[in-house]
């Protein structure tokens, strides 16, 4: 979630399974550097804030889960949320624009554990075991771009 530890993406596998943040850039866009150095920034706050989150005793019980994620999910998609604002330099748009595309895909499944768990429903668990693939993708994207930071 280190920040996933991505926060980039994330404590949740320790837990749960993995997760993970941005700013702006000038009129041709942030250099690689620069926003390696902001998304980093951000998944570190985000991965604090999420090894900050009781983690569940049992992570076989709904309730156990939705409680965690109810936490959770906020920091996660308020990273996705500040790293997809961010304006890359052309150079790394297509890199950036995957790794942040794979972190909406990620908030989305999450989003949509969480309301199974909130609804006591046991196929919560089920999604959340794909979870970790989807990290691992979102690591290779996250390394591609340098935004080491944001491994989880």
């Amino acid at each position: 979630m280190n920040a996933r530890g991505r926060a980039c993406a994330l404590v949740v596998v320790a837990a749960l399974s993995p997760l993970v943040a941005g700013c702006s850039g000038g009129s041709k866009g942030l250099t690689r550097s620069a926003l390696v150095t902001k998304a980093n920034s951000l998944c570190t706050v985000a991965g604090a804030d999420i090894k900050a989150v009781p983690r569940p005793t049992n992570v076989k019980d709904p309730a156990q889960v939705a409680t965690y994620l109810n936490h959770v999910v906020p920091i996660v998609t308020r990273l996705t949320s500040q790293l997809a604002a961010m304006k890359p330099a052309l150079e790394v748009r297509a890199d950036w624009g995957t790794f942040v595309g794979l972190q909406q895909q990620e908030d989305a499944a999450f989003i949509g554990i969480q309301h199974k768990a909130d609804a006591n429903d046991p196929s919560a668990l089920t999604e959340l075991k794909k979870i970790p693939a989807l990290n691992g993708r979102i690591n290779v994207a996250a390394t591609r771009v340098g935004a080491t930071g944001c491994l989880g």
